[in-house]
């Protein structure tokens, strides 16, 4: 991403998650991942495209799950997904909501590594 934020500094493009951006127009490899996924009360997903084909669509996140065994490729993509050689989440939480790795969004820790609890960018 460029000008990421959670919690109220931009975080990678124009996803929004409460109030927030994240995402927007975040890219895995050459292709474009994301776009207008909102995340909180909104929809994720919209048009995002993985590679040349689409991705999303009317994903929603709060509740539901995000993922699960999608596939892009030939890999798969929610559950155990991989991009290239490396992964991209496999149990993310977004709320309620399983999205992906190591990555929770629900106590605002992003990465299986930075923690967001307080809000730190």
């Amino acid at each position: 991403g460029a000008a990421q934020s959670v919690g109220g500094s931009t975080y990678d493009g124009s996803q929004t998650i409460g109030g927030s951006t994240y995402g927007g127009s975040q890219s895995m490899g050459d292709s474009m991942y994301g776009s207008s996924q909102t995340l909180g009360d909104s929809t994720y997903g919209g048009s995002q495209t993985v590679g040349g084909s689409t991705y999303g669509g009317s994903q929603s996140m709060g509740g539901s799950t995000y993922g699960g065994s999608q596939t892009v490729g030939g890999s798969t993509y929610g559950g155990s997904q991989s991009m290239g050689d490396s992964m991209y989440g496999s149990s993310q939480t977004l709320g309620d909501s399983s999205y992906a790795s190591s990555q929770t969004l629900g106590t605002m820790g992003y990465d299986s590594t930075d923690t967001l609890n307080t809000m730190r960018g």
